[in-house]
């Protein structure tokens, strides 16, 4: 069920979704802002069950839906109205961890991740995080910043020529997979559509395997402490509206 961008899509099961989640004891929620409206929908659920305060918000930036694809926007510039543009969607709730959505093979995977260290460096988020990811970008990632979590799932496989729809292969998807997961010792590692069936080739976790890894993965993220702002910083002046955002 996809609870913002399907055409029949249905608003007040999508509340009771989240709140029947929140009941049985999920706290992660993963969003993004390529998903239309979603993020303001989870917020609205989240304060309408009560769930507000012990939810942990995962969210993603850096993708864009032109003409219904997926085309990754890597630039520092978008990776920062994204962030800006999510936090006014979830209008006061906190974002504790913020993953690019995907590399954008038009613009430095080096240029995108100080975006990701900029936006901790201003307290516009918690934590921050890489999602579709090759083992040497994810290496290349942690040499610029601390990377709290990894999301894996078959889009780590992507094949896309720049703008065009990506296509998932479940060669690159095994071949690309192991050695990234294998490098996640030190980062939580979030699963993308851990309840579902889509996606997965022989040999793939059984869908409850892996809501269970997506929610020792919670555990983990939860128990983290945010990255205080870096020394380099800089000043943001008290009436600004990304004070306002950071102080939320």
């Amino acid at each position: 069920m996809r609870l913002s961008t399907d055409a029949d899509r249905d608003e007040e099961l999508a509340f009771e979704t989240i709140a029947a989640a929140a009941a049985a004891g999920v706290t992660v929620f993963d969003t993004a802002r390529a998903y239309g409206d979603n993020e303001r929908l989870l917020a609205r659920a989240l304060r309408r069950c009560g769930a507000e305060r012990s939810a942990r918000i995962v969210t993603k930036g850096g993708m864009t839906r032109a003409g219904g694809g997926w085309v990754p926007d890597g630039r520092a510039s978008a990776i920062l109205s994204d962030c800006e543009a999510s936090l006014d969607a979830l209008d006061g709730l906190a974002i504790d961890l913020y993953l690019i959505h995907a590399p954008d093979p038009r613009t430095p995977w080096r240029t995108s991740v100080r975006a990701l260290a900029r936006l901790l460096d201003e307290g516009l988020v918690r934590r921050v995080g890489v999602a579709n990811v090759s083992r040497p970008q994810l290496d290349e990632a942690r040499q610029l910043i601390d990377i709290t979590a990894v999301q894996i799932g078959p889009l780590s496989a992507w094949r896309a020529a720049p703008g065009r729809q990506p296509r998932w292969s479940p060669r690159a998807d095994r071949d690309r997979r192991g050695p990234l997961c294998n490098a996640c010792r030190d980062s939580a590692r979030l699963a993308a559509r851990p309840l579902s069936h889509r996606g997965c080739h022989p040999g793939s976790p059984a869908p409850r395997d892996r809501a269970l890894g997506w929610t020792s993965c919670g555990a983990r993220l939860a128990s983290r402490r945010p990255r205080s702002p870096g020394a380099h910083s800089r000043h943001i002046p008290q009436g600004s509206r990304r004070a306002r955002i950071a102080a939320r």
